[in-house]
């Protein structure tokens, strides 16, 4: 039976977009995990499994340079891309790794695999429950079993996370492998930038040797906890519980105070990380999160369907508007326009400080059907505090030969 470990990895992470291809000790965080899983004896073959999104072109060619199969998929359904990838080179069992785990271990996969073929399951792993270090997750299982949840999953939950089918289906006969003592709580994935300095102070100490186990970075950890610390605040499997909102808002975090403009209707004041902190569009009091959820806008002030105008169906048809559908986008937008050199662009998804200042002088250049010389005046916008409530931006529309005015 072929045996095919398949490697999901993309640049597009919202908490940390880009980590793989970190530089650590001079090779990118995906180059150290493919080579540290190369050493499995029981692998017959490796497949980096991305999505078709352009910001991907850098990570497929890096991983060809390497001799390694790339296959390109679906960029949200990743069970999709999983059993295309599979199925395109033959695969008869499926090892599942994660790109974000450079410390990977390949005598543990190896374990794991034994584990499965000795015991004719449809699914192993040692992660159900977990008692190994975070970044050391390995999954085994049938292609049929893959199949099977490919075509029966309905979920987007299930088809985002490849496995959870798998493992709650009462149809599929499924083992675990734990250790001895539990030590699930260590941190050795990276998620998010507070995760990088663990892994690369481990790799800088066996610096040049990459073939260590997992308990020599356990020993390295008792010996060494201050070098392990950075990442101590963030949870196991967090990224299966935020929804695409909360993600985006701990990255706003790291660079604006506060996590955007508004300070007493902030997200995080009503219900922290649970809060659609951002919407992907308004009408009346009704707002979607970036996930498509629906929520009835109950706050103090409705922050939300102020900042997008209600939907206006006017509004949302005035040429070079449509672009600002999502608040988030809006302020990107501008944000780009006005600070193109900016060092806060690295969160091109999120509130720059000094964007609300900047609105008022480019409003001509977001919305091109505005008059610039006689209407210029026309359009204002609120700074994004108390006063967003009572301020409404007053745009003027032309339509065919007669001006209408209206508030949004």
């Amino acid at each position: 039976m072929k045996t095919v470990a398949i490697v999901q990895a993309r640049m597009g992470s919202v908490r940390f977009p880009g980590k793989v291809l970190q530089p650590v000790c001079g090779t990118p965080l995906i180059g150290l995990l493919l080579e540290r899983l190369g050493r499995s004896r029981h692998i017959d073959q490796i497949v980096l499994a991305t999505s078709e999104d352009a910001r991907n072109e850098p990570l497929a060619s890096y991983v060809t340079g390497l001799g390694v199969t790339v296959f390109r998929g679906s960029e949200k359904n990743v069970l999709d891309r999983y059993y295309r990838a599979a199925r395109s080179v033959a695969a008869d069992v499926v090892i599942r790794i994660t790109g974000d785990c450079p410390l990977i271990d390949p005598q543990l996969v190896d374990t794991v695999i034994e584990k499965f073929r000795a015991s004719g399951a449809d699914y192993v792993s040692n992660t159900s429950p977990p008692t190994y270090p975070d970044g050391l997750d390995t999954e085994v299982f049938r292609f049929s079993a893959l199949e099977t949840a490919w075509k029966q999953a309905s979920t987007d939950f299930q088809k985002e996370h490849v496995t959870p089918f798998l493992r709650e289906s009462p149809q599929f006969t499924k083992l675990t492998i734990t250790h001895d003592t539990d030590v699930s709580t260590e941190r050795w994935t990276v998620d998010e930038p507070a995760d990088l300095d663990p892994v690369r102070r481990v790799f800088e100490h066996f610096h040049p040797r990459r073939d260590f186990d997992w308990l020599e970075v356990l020993a390295v950890r008792n010996s060494h906890p201050e070098w392990f610390m950075s990442n101590r605040h963030l949870t196991r499997n967090e990224g299966q519980e935020l929804g695409t909102g909360q993600k985006l808002w701990k990255r706003a975090k790291q660079v604006i105070p506060g996590g955007s403009m508004l300070l007493s209707k902030r997200a995080e004041m009503f219900l922290p990380e649970k809060w659609p902190a951002y919407f992907s569009k308004a009408k009346g009091c009704r707002v979607w999160d970036l996930d498509g959820r629906e929520y009835l806008d109950m706050t103090l002030m409705g922050i939300g369907t102020n900042t997008l105008g209600y939907g206006h169906p006017e509004l949302l048809f005035v040429p070079g508007y449509a672009q600002s559908r999502v608040a988030v986008s809006f302020f990107r937008d501008i944000n780009r326009a006005r600070y193109p050199r900016d060092g806060l662009n690295q969160l091109g998804d999120t509130l720059n400080a000094r964007v609300p200042f900047a609105i008022q002088c480019l409003h001509i250049d977001l919305l091109p059907c505005l008059d610039g010389s006689q209407h210029a005046n026309d359009l204002f916008f609120a700074h994004l505090h108390g006063s967003a409530h009572g301020t409404f931006p007053r745009i003027r529309v032309r339509k065919g030969s007669v001006d209408e005015i209206f508030s949004a």
